[in-house]
């Protein structure tokens, strides 16, 4: 196996989690609950307008509702200094830009990962193998050269169809001991 040089985080459910300060709101809920499925950005907000009956101008101020229900997560975040020494940093972001927006706004996402790749921007989500083989194209390395972590059993499969070694992020020390069993420094 290839010494791995670019480690791909997911961004819901590794990079940011839930909120414990959020609050429950039905239509917010809802709208998260669809978002790892958008492949159409448009579609996916007019469909969302349509069946909460909203007003465009209450768009907006819904995606921050969203965008607000996560925040950082300090496990991982705290490790992301020292994992960048070792690889360049990519945020695979399955879901709605709107959203991610919010997040590189409030949380320094661009001064933090090497790069940021967007499912959307091919049509894909996360459970989408060719999205694996499109990051790794993107980071300029082989899939072998890449390492996923994910939260999900289904972004971790398709990460591995696309022959890229995969983690099931838990906490930030398994993902470490991981890398080092996976020919990491």
């Amino acid at each position: 196996m290839t010494a791995p040089r670019v480690l791909a985080l997911a961004a819901t459910g590794v990079a940011f989690v839930q909120s414990p300060r959020y609050l429950a709101e039905t239509i917010a809920d809802a709208v998260d609950a669809r978002m790892t499925d958008v492949r159409d950005e448009q579609l996916f907000w007019r469909s969302v307008l349509r069946t909460y009956e909203l007003r465009p101008s209450e768009l907006a101020p819904l995606q921050a509702r969203v965008a607000h229900k996560y925040c950082r997560n300090l496990d991982i975040w705290g490790a992301l200094p020292g994992l960048r020494t070792a690889y360049r940093l990519l945020l695979v972001y399955s879901g709605p830009p709107a959203i991610l927006a919010c997040w590189r706004e409030e949380y320094r996402v661009v001064a933090t990962f090497d790069a940021v790749i967007e499912a959307a921007d091919w049509g894909l989500v996360s459970r989408d193998a060719a999205l694996y083989a499109h990051v790794a194209d993107a980071a300029g390395a082989t899939p072998d050269e890449c390492r996923v972590v994910d939260s999900t059993a289904a972004g971790i499969a398709a990460a591995e169809a696309a022959g890229v070694p995969a983690y099931r992020y838990g906490t930030a020390y398994g993902l470490r001991l991981w890398l080092r069993g996976s020919d990491g420094p």
